[in-house]
């Protein structure tokens, strides 16, 4: 089969339309008519089709091969225009009922508007600028905040609103619990959006984390975004004791169909909050383009970027971290990087990316090699530091996290706020 493709199947269920909401269907091509469907020219070239309520696909029985076409799961209804049944292609295709095409072997499916989990909730079909609230800038600070007291947490915070970042990035590790930590954040200062970088999942169950979503961004009034992630399996194993499942993309994807489901009991924020995944690998990127508001990759290069860019395609918020250092003197700025990145490459989730990337085996060890740490960490005089942002913006990054290291070796969490300062400034 082309390009490696797992063949699909189709189970057309026969259990009439309670199965599905109102209106829903799915389109699928197969049999004698298939033709090669393309995404060339930006055309779609199809063959005629049926169209039948009530259609499963399945992917080899294998949920993690969904990226393979386009995002199609397992067991994921597909919905299609009301009136869509007996009608001409064409005819669907014009009216917009025809979005994405995959077809392989078989069967080639037409996907016409988004997977029911998206369709119930997780993120709305919407412009990128829905909300007047939530308009990402270009720059954000990405923080560990705590190292700080509250009360100084905060007025860093406010600092970064004044210098004109549009977000202030948090994480969840061994510290403060990230929602009240942002509750804090918001209620002390007025136009920046807080956001986890990422929150855990295994942390709280899913009507936990949409209930906390729902009600800071209700309380904030639409600034609060929420960054998702699986984290690791030593922090999920040896630090929480829960099991970590070995297939992360499968997890992530129950996880905020979970989250759709909640019936929430309060007042709702006048704008549907967002949500972004911390997403590395091709497979979680495209659940984040699928199920998400986007993306935010986290200890990455602007060669990812742009490979997520292609994945996400337009419309998704691209939301990259970069480590960044105002030290000019290559040895010295290499022993800081390595303080900062060396954590990480244990960690399979990065070290898989890295080799993704082109890294091989000998530049994750040591702290990582001089070519490792000079790809993570945008060292140098702030010419060389505001050439590396705009690396990831003209690789497509909407927003670029900036996470601002101390040049002091001493102090490897200290934040250098002068540094974001000049950065803002220009």
């Amino acid at each position: 089969m082309p390009g490696g493709a797992r063949h699909l199947e189709a189970e057309e269920r026969r259990t009439g339309t309670d199965a599905l909401p109102a209106g829903d269907r799915a389109l699928l091509i197969e049999g004698d008519h298939l033709e090669r469907a393309s995404h060339d020219d930006r055309e779609l070239r199809l063959c005629e089709m049926a169209v039948r309520a009530n259609v499963r696909f399945a992917i080899d029985g294998d949920e993690e091969a969904l990226h393979e076409v386009g995002g199609i799961g397992v067991h994921v209804e597909m919905r299609a225009p009301a009136g869509a049944r007996g009608r001409p292609r064409s005819e669907i295709i014009e009216d917009g009922g025809g979005k994405h095409s995959h077809g392989w072997g078989s069967v080639c499916i037409v996907c016409p508007i988004v997977s029911a989990a998206s369709a119930i909730g997780v993120a709305p079909s919407r412009p990128a600028d829905h909300n007047e609230v939530m308009k990402l800038g270009k720059l954000a600070v990405w923080a560990f905040a705590d190292g700080l007291s509250a009360a100084d947490a905060a007025a860093l915070a406010r600092r970064a609103e004044g210098w004109g970042y549009s977000a202030f990035w948090i994480p969840e590790a061994f510290g403060r619990n990230p929602f009240p930590f942002a509750a804090w954040l918001l209620a002390r200062t007025e136009r920046i959006i807080i956001a986890t970088g990422i929150a855990n999942i295994y942390a709280r169950d899913a009507l936990a984390m949409r209930s906390a979503q729902l009600t800071l961004a209700e309380q904030s009034g639409g600034r609060f975004l929420l960054g998702l992630g699986v984290s690791h399996e030593r922090m999920v194993r040896d630090v929480r004791g829960h099991d970590y499942d070995p297939k992360p993309v499968t997890r992530m994807r129950a996880y905020l169909e979970a989250m759709a489901r909640v019936e929430y009991h309060a007042p709702m924020p006048a704008d549907p909050p967002p949500v972004v995944l911390a997403a590395l690998g091709p497979r979680m990127l495209e659940l984040a383009g699928r199920m998400t508001d986007g993306a935010h990759p986290y200890n990455v290069t602007p060669e990812h970027t742009a490979e997520a860019r292609r994945i996400l395609g337009p419309g998704k918020w691209l939301c990259p971290e970069q480590k960044v250092l105002l030290e000019s003197n290559p040895a010295a700025a290499r022993a800081i990087a390595r303080q900062a990145v060396g954590f990480y490459l244990a960690a399979p989730n990065y070290a898989n990316n890295l080799r993704r990337l082109g890294f091989g085996d000998s530049d994750l060890t040591g702290g990582g090699s001089d070519r490792l740490v000079d790809a993570l960490v945008a060292w140098g005089d702030l010419a060389a530091i505001r050439a590396r942002i705009r690396a990831h913006w003209d690789a497509g990054a909407d927003q670029v996290c900036v996470q601002a290291l101390s040049a002091d070796p001493s102090k490897p969490r200290a934040i250098d706020e002068t540094l974001l300062e000049a950065i803002a400034a220009g």
